[in-house]
């Protein structure tokens, strides 16, 4: 899909949920954050907001990958007490990265920090929260509970969350930024003939199944789980674009 129909599609769009993955976050050739990236992100939401007049609330990997860097952990799989010790001593890294940043722009944040317990259970408090600092002209900026969570931690790379806020934040659109501009007819880093698939308008068995052949890079969540998200949004209403978040632009 290119960028004038993407634009089309944000035309009359109010409120997007934005999720962006850790391996668009992630350094080249390095497991830690990326402060280019993440200003030019940033730079990105503020232009949605000034020109199209967008709600933004932000979903955020990189917790992880921060705390990792900061607490010297080794390379190679961590286990879960080490993941759950690195999203605890990241987050505040990483949020201080979203801070800086946002503040550039004359920007104030608001952290909420999620399980699928609170989504399940707490539905009102955590929409009035969201309304609330809208209102006043902050961007939320959600993650998972990491330093508690369990199953969560090991699968989805916050692509479900995204989607399951839906029915919360109430968005015209989930915007899902990846390290591959799409999902693909088969993995493009393996397979140099792979075609983007602009669009899916129905995603059952087939499309899943063909997701976890198209590959992506960095990151717990893989295509299969983005596209697993966007049919949880679907579900509930809402469109669905995943784009590259590693292409200036996009």
């Amino acid at each position: 899909m290119d960028r004038e129909r993407r634009l089309a599609i944000l035309h009359g769009v109010r409120r997007v949920v934005i999720k962006i993955g850790s391996g668009v976050l992630k350094s080249a050739g390095e497991a830690e954050l990326c402060h280019d990236t993440m200003r030019r992100l940033v730079a990105d939401v503020a232009m949605l907001r000034a020109e199209r007049g967008c709600e933004v609330v932000l979903v955020t990997s990189g917790a992880v990958m921060a705390g990792r860097k900061y607490l010297n952990l080794p390379g190679g799989k961590l286990s879960i007490p080490q993941k759950q010790a690195a999203a605890a001593a990241g987050m505040s890294k990483l949020m201080s990265h979203y801070d800086r940043f946002f503040g550039e722009m004359n920007i104030k944040v608001g952290q909420i920090l999620l399980n699928y317990d609170d989504i399940e259970n707490r539905h009102y408090n955590i929409e009035n929260t969201l309304n609330t600092l809208l209102a006043l002209g902050a961007v939320p900026i959600i993650n998972e509970n990491d330093s508690t969570a369990v199953d969560e931690i090991k699968f989805g790379d916050n692509d479900s969350l995204a989607a399951k806020i839906s029915p919360i934040a109430k968005p015209d659109l989930l915007l899902i930024l990846s390290d591959v501009d799409g999902m693909y007819d088969a993995d493009p880093r393996k397979n140099p003939d792979a075609k983007l698939i602009p669009d899916i308008f129905k995603i059952g068995k087939k499309v899943l199944s063909q997701a976890g052949e198209s590959g992506t890079g960095s990151g717990t969540g893989g295509m299969s789980a983005k596209v697993a998200a966007a049919k949880i949004a679907t579900d509930y209403g809402v469109g669905t674009l995943i784009i590259s978040g590693k292409t200036a632009g996009a």
